[in-house]
């Protein structure tokens, strides 16, 4: 991402509730037009890094400015942004119209320039025959666009969107992944979004801030957080992994990593850990195969014997076990119709290139 312009800078913002630490020591900067995706399990605290960006919670300690502006003692009303809850929140005894105008109404915009702004920013999200219908005539869908517009309209330098999508169904949430990432393209404004659904941060943001326990983890595109994870907890959160314990012997220009569970095998040095803090190695289940026959040397390879097999549609995850009883999860495509899958029980052999194996600390 190559914007020049920061509009969003957290310095060292720590929030205490009580003995409760829910931030913890943390720093980031936004770019403008960025889509910028907080990412975590729950109570990680990225919804409360989000409700300080907002001015709903108060910092114990450190600094946000927002577009160059420090936003100490600055109420939510008079910052450059708006806020979209994933209630959604929509007023049920007004029409569409109505509801998309009433931040504009309250500041007495005048009407004429009230009802372009509103007209706008309907169709911006689609909805642009629907000013005159009551919220109780609106799918899930439609009311979460009434409350996308209803913060647009009002032109923020950045739109936070908390769980927008959580009230959705599976297949009307992707749509509307797809539709959030064209309609900010298209407003150009920037987005922060928080989200515990990793498919949804790593096919919508530009990058994503990996949060555990307070602390941001890691932050860096999604092809990286997911191919170069910067540790264990994001190796493990981020999509599916086998991960195993392990132990490094230097020697000079390559390390040997012993894994009690998988075997032992050499790789370059690696320059961005420390040999001596890996303790872990992992695998994704898309970067294996399995044969019949044993591969040839260029492969890392172990015997197995299937246990499980999980039939998703897309692909088949089988599960196989290796060493002592450790089990082991790997994904094939199903390609094509004709295509012979293993059986419960089967003998074979489970391999991988040792390039695809990560080095954990």
């Amino acid at each position: 991402m190559n914007h020049a312009k920061t509009v969003i800078e957290i310095s060292n913002v720590s929030k205490r509730f009580g003995s409760v630490v829910a931030v913890d020591d943390n720093s980031l900067t936004i770019q403008e037009g960025e889509f910028f995706a907080l990412l975590g399990p729950s109570g990680c605290g990225k919804t409360t890094l989000l409700r300080m960006l907002a001015g709903l919670e108060v910092p114990t300690e450190g600094k946000i400015l927002i577009d160059g502006e420090d936003m100490h003692g600055v109420p939510p009303n008079h910052r450059p942004i708006n806020m979209v809850f994933q209630s959604y929140a929509v007023f049920p005894h007004m029409t569409v119209f109505e509801n998309v105008g009433y931040g504009l109404k309250v500041t007495g915009v005048p009407e004429p320039t009230l009802r372009e702004g509103v007209m706008a920013a309907l169709d911006q999200v689609q909805l642009g025959d629907y000013q005159d219908r009551m919220p109780d005539q609106l799918s899930g869908g439609q009311k979460q666009r009434v409350a996308l517009a209803r913060a647009l309209v009002k032109k923020p330098k950045v739109l936070l969107l908390d769980e927008p999508l959580s009230a959705l169904d599976a297949k009307l949430r992707e749509a509307m992944q797809l539709e959030l990432v064209k309609l900010q393209n298209t407003v150009g404004i920037t987005f922060v979004i928080v989200t515990h659904d990793q498919d949804e941060a790593l096919s919508m943001a530009d990058r994503i801030a990996v949060i555990n326990e307070g602390k941001i983890e890691q932050i860096a595109e999604p092809r990286t957080i997911y191919e170069f994870p910067a540790n264990r907890f994001v190796a493990d959160f981020i999509g599916k992994m086998n991960v195993f314990d392990a132990r490094v012997k230097e020697n000079g220009d390559s390390i040997t990593i012993e894994a009690p569970d998988v075997g032992s095998f050499s790789v370059s040095h690696p320059e961005d850990i420390e040999p001596d803090r890996i303790n872990a190695v992992a695998i994704r289940p898309e970067k294996t195969r399995l044969t019949a026959k044993r591969p040839d040397d260029s492969l890392f390879s172990t015997e197995a014997q299937i246990v499980n097999i999980a039939y998703h549609g897309k692909e088949t995850a089988i599960f196989v076990e290796i060493g002592q009883g450790t089990e082991l999860s790997c994904t094939v495509p199903n390609t094509s119709r004709s295509q012979h899958l293993p059986k419960t029980g089967d003998t074979c052999w489970v391999s991988w290139q040792v390039d695809d194996m990560l080095l954990l600390e």
